[in-house]
């Protein structure tokens, strides 16, 4: 409801706040307004433009217009303790605590002077936009603090597809009069993009703060989508910057006018963000003229600021609901206190925002509920905020963003969270007011507070899941004390709820699911990768003789502009990923080169390691690593990378590999923390940290290599950097054990090679497990004697933000072309259930040529790749360890038993978690196949339609094998189920390819 003409401003003495509560400031004096360089407002050009598809049609369900993800505890999840060790757990438990004794854990740190702009721990998602020229809002809200008294500016930007959206970098906030302080600011940036998928990224930088740390516990990242719409829901925006304000005069913000279209009983939200600054006074006012007047909005006034003397970010949403349909033109508007000295303040960059909605759709919803009150409370347990809620109906798993507006005042801390069924959700709380209190004598009788006024967040209630009863959701709040001898006391008016859900089908877009790298025992939440990352590549020779060429072959697999590691990347990722060549150091002749103790070479006799007996390094590859760095410190500069300047080299600001000079390769991702000395001390080199690097062994011949083995270097290098750079795990399945003809035993966890005392008819060999993506993913590389280029598999290319997913809910044929030309993924979703699971599907197809320039060269085959998804919820968290059925990817799937799928599968959820369904169901085993010692499957069948007419049903026969690697028996036939073994819903007819390049099929829809 909108209450017409209701608006009170509140004198600044905070002493006397809950006596004065209805006092209201109305003296304007006029004083000159000086006029500073201004920016006029404009819609932002499109960042990004050229990576998107550009659909002239859209395939199966609408994109989603709204995503939300938010994050709590931020220090807590970042250090990435095992489940096993409760301590993330423990950590969020602590607090809060109005001095922070045991809160600061919880935050993430930010040291002082970064070298420009760092990603933001935890802040990325992706979104799809069905059409060109979509208006995008990012909408950033953060509770931190700078650890300064003076007014030090920790700045942030939000990149959209690796561009600025406007208006640029932003103040979040600045130093305040106490050194730990912490508030929540809010501001909503704004872009442009055509269809196809997009990443955005919050960054931050700290290059203007010396001396003092910057902190943030909680952030969340709503974006929202859209184009101007009469008929129902739209999206527009404006931006700008730069003006003053210095009189008690109501006078527009220079810019700040906007035009809106209200549809017929729709609903507006128009949010204003900026970043303002005062130097005198007691408040600044602004206030949403609309139409010149004729129409009021809710609040009909706003305290921006109350005696804020710091640069900060803030926003306050007017609620439009009472405006007819219709073209509307809104006006931002304000004016200085003029109680003992006229206000003083400076307004930087500013973004408006109005979103109008209908709801006319099941599959989301939107409200925009007003306070119409004040309310104040002393020191007190949560207690929600009367009128500031909505009734939500959710039938199928829904996500539910909640933004919270509101004027704040008073001599205490207000923690808001949002509420449930009038049950605060605590582990949202966030602080919106931390006053800072002036006392004019010892005994503070009278304190006066600073730091009040509006005060904006966004919360994020993720996997709300069905209820025959409607959810209340809304926003509640409590206060502490803030002052060692002050009572607490809080104030709360001029508040706006805003309240959006949509149900989730297929997969989360806004975070990504916990599949990464060790995710089975720690959180690793795959994070969409765009933008350059800069690679170090250092050789070292552990034998002596390698010639002065080997270092230019090596150069040339991985950075070259074809052929290469770098072009394998900006091909695959579709120009999102560039590798940048830091540098490529050697070949450096290791200490020991050519040394042989005990009839070994020097670096392969684990003697020579032996910590106890008083060797430096913990292993011969420990040593290869330190000598190599070490080497290359003296000529290379580590330090300049320390990009967020906290001690340490993150593969994400240096990427490092250590080639070795072998004659065969391999490699492995040494993981943190990397400290090859015998006494755990950490290895440093130019003052700065190494914690993680890539260990490559490459092929090494004296009369140069052939185009096969440089293609062996670069795709064993690029599938390391696919640990080391984008967080991706393994996805191998490769059994070996014992055959006696009619049954296979795969090894025990603690045999490492067959027994050597076979018995007659047996046989030692390798067999893979019949739902990995075998030669179709680079995680599985190399999986066999296969020199392949292939692709990532699109599961992971969708995390990472490099493939635009199309939901599918139509009965009909669909054309799905080669993922290499399109960048396009299918979505079959498991609807009415949590929301993790789901099948996808790509087209690959096979090139001949090794060197074919968009790579997946040799993958054995051409058609339709079918993933069946199960992403791990919470309670495959569990520090004693998680089971089935109650965390769903530890279900083995049909045909594999308990002991198999628990021995290796089990390692990580991505292996676990992403199943490939093959119309053989098992990889045939073939001790004949290349001659290649009894190892190998062929793999010739991972792919639906290499014969014209096949068929994925969700039911039929399926008779399993007795061991893994042997064929289906005749008339058997994979199922498309989901992990319970219920059916799907779903059946691809005629799947066939044409063209060289398409999958067709027919989905039959139960």
């Amino acid at each position: 409801m909108l209450n017409s003409g209701f608006a009170k401003r509140f004198g600044v003495n905070a002493a006397s706040i809950l006596l004065t509560a209805m006092l209201v400031c109305l003296a304007i004096i006029s004083t000159a307004e000086t006029s500073h360089a201004q920016k006029d407002g404009r819609t932002p050009t499109a960042p990004g433009l050229g990576l998107t598809s550009n659909k002239v049609e859209r395939v199966g369900r609408a994109a989603d217009n709204m995503y939300i993800r938010s994050e709590t505890h931020i220090g807590c999840r970042v250090e990435r303790y095992s489940y096993e060790s409760e301590k993330t757990y423990d950590c969020i438990d602590d607090g809060p605590e109005p001095g922070f004794d045991i809160m600061i854990p919880q935050f993430v740190k930010l040291p002082e002077k970064s070298k420009g702009f760092v990603d933001l721990p935890r802040a990325a998602s992706k979104f799809v936009a069905d059409e060109d020229d979509t208006l995008v809002a990012i909408t950033f809200s953060a509770m931190g603090f700078v650890s300064s008294t003076e007014d030090d500016r920790l700045l942030i930007r939000v990149l959209v597809d690796g561009q600025e959206a406007a208006p640029g970098q932003i103040t979040l906030t600045g130093g305040r009069d106490s050194v730990v302080i912490s508030s929540s600011n809010s501001f909503t940036f704004l872009a442009q993009v055509d269809a196809g998928i997009h990443t955005v990224q919050v960054q931050y930088s700290t290059e203007l703060i010396s001396g003092h740390s910057s902190y943030i516990r909680n952030a969340s990242l709503k974006i929202s989508t859209g184009l101007p719409n009469r008929e129902s829901e739209g999206l527009t925006g404006k931006w700008g910057e730069g003006a003053k304000k210095g009189d008690g005069k109501w006078t527009a913000i220079p810019g700040a006018t906007h035009t809106f279209y209200l549809p017929a009983d729709g609903e507006a939200a128009i949010t204003f963000s900026n970043v303002l600054k005062m130097t005198d006074g007691d408040f600044i006012l602004v206030r949403a003229v609309v139409d010149g007047g004729i129409y009021e909005l809710y609040p009909v006034e706003a305290q921006m600021a109350g005696r804020m003397y710091h640069t900060e970010a803030r926003s306050i949403t007017f609620n439009a609901e009472g405006l007819p349909s219709g073209a509307h033109v809104v006006e931002f508007e304000w004016r200085s206190s003029i109680t003992d000295v006229v206000a003083v303040a400076e307004m930087y960059e500013w973004t408006i925002v109005v979103k109008t909605e209908v709801n006319d759709s099941d599959d989301r919803f939107f409200d925009v509920v007003s306070q119409n009150n004040f309310e104040t409370s002393g020191e007190d347990w949560y207690k929600p905020l009367a009128n500031l809620s909505t009734k939500v109906t959710v039938d199928e798993v829904s996500d539910i963003a909640v933004t919270f507006s509101g004027e704040l005042a008073g001599l205490g801390l207000i923690f808001v969270a949002p509420t449930i069924n009038g049950n605060p959700v605590t582990d949202q709380e966030v602080i919106l007011y931390y006053p800072t209190l002036t006392c004019a004598d010892p005994a503070c009788g009278s304190p006066q507070a600073s730091d009040s006024g509006a005060a904006s967040y966004t919360f994020g209630l993720k996997n709300v899941m069905p209820s025959d009863e409607s959810y209340e959701i809304g926003v509640a709040y409590r206060v502490l004390q803030a002052g060692v001898s002050v009572p607490g006391s809080g104030f709360v008016s001029g508040s706006n709820l805003v309240v959006e859900q949509k149900k989730r089908v297929g997969p989360d877009l806004a975070v990504g699911p916990n599949m990464g790298r060790g995710s089975k025992k720690y959180e690793w939440i795959l994070e969409p990768v765009y933008g350059e990352r800069d690679l170090l590549t250092v050789i070292i020779d552990p034998n002596g003789g390698v010639n002065s060429k080997f270092k230019e072959e090596v150069d040339d697999s991985i950075n070259a502009d074809a052929a290469s590691v770098k072009d394998y990347y900006l091909v695959v990722s579709g120009g999102r990923l560039e590798i940048q060549k830091a540098a490529t150091l050697g070949t450096y002749e290791a200490e020991h080169a050519g040394e042989v103790t005990d009839d070994e070479a020097y670096y392969e006799n684990s003697d020579n390691f032996d910590c106890e007996a008083g060797a430096e390094f913990k292993g011969g590859a420990d040593a290869l690593h330190a000598e190599a760095l070490l080497s290359a410190d003296a000529e290379f500069d580590f330090g300049q990378y320390d990009k967020n300047n906290d001690g340490k080299i993150d593969p994400s600001e240096l990427a490092i590999i250590v080639g070795i000079a072998r004659d065969s390769n391999g490699g492995s991702s040494v993981a943190t923390p990397f400290k090859p000395y015998c006494d755990g001390t950490p290895f440093i080199v130019d003052g700065v940290e190494i914690t993680e690097l890539v260990h490559l062994n490459l092929i090494y011949q004296d009369g140069g290599l052939t185009d096969e083995q440089k293609t062996e270097n670069m795709m064993v290098a690029a599938h390391e950097l696919g640990h080391h750079i984008l967080g991706l795990d393994d996805l191998y399945a490769r059994y070996k054990g014992v055959y006696d003809g009619v049954n296979f035993t795969p090894l025990l966890e603690f045999q490492s090679d067959c027994p050597d005392d076979l018995g007659p008819g047996e046989d030692c060999q390798n067999r893979y497990m019949n739902t990995a993506p075998q030669l179709i993913t680079l995680m599985t590389y190399k999986t066999g004697y296969y020199t392949t280029t292939t692709h990532i598999d699109g599961f992971h290319k969708l995390q990472l933000g490099w493939v635009t997913p199309y939901v599918l809910e139509k009965k009909k044929e669909y054309k799905l072309k080669d993922v290499k030309k399109s960048e396009d993924v299918y979505i079959l979703p498991r609807r009415n259930d949590d929301g993790r699971e789901y099948v996808l599907l790509e087209s690959r197809f096979e090139e001949s040529q090794i060197d074919d320039p968009l790579y997946d060269y040799n993958i054995n085959d051409d058609g339709l790749a079918v993933y069946h998804v199960i992403e791990p919820g919470p309670t495959c968290q569990a520090p004693l360890g998680a089971g089935a059925p109650d965390c769903k990817p530890l279900i083995p799937p049909a045909c594999v038993a308990e002991g198999i799928w628990y021995h290796k599968q089990a390692s990580n959820f991505a292996r676990l978690g992403l199943r490939l369904i093959q119309p053989d169901v098992a990889h045939v085993f073939d001790k004949d196949a290349n001659d290649s010692g009894n190892d190998y499957a062929e793999f010739k069948e991972l792919l639906f339609g290499t014969w014209a007419g096949a068929e994925l049903l969700d039911e039929g026969t399926l008779e399993c094998t007795d061991n893994i690697g042997d064929p289906l028996p005749a008339g058997s036939q994979p199922l498309l189920r989901w992990v319970d073994g219920s059916k799907s819903g779903y059946s691809l007819l005629g799947i066939t390819t044409s063209g060289g390049d398409t999958t067709k099929f027919n989905l039959v829809l139960d």
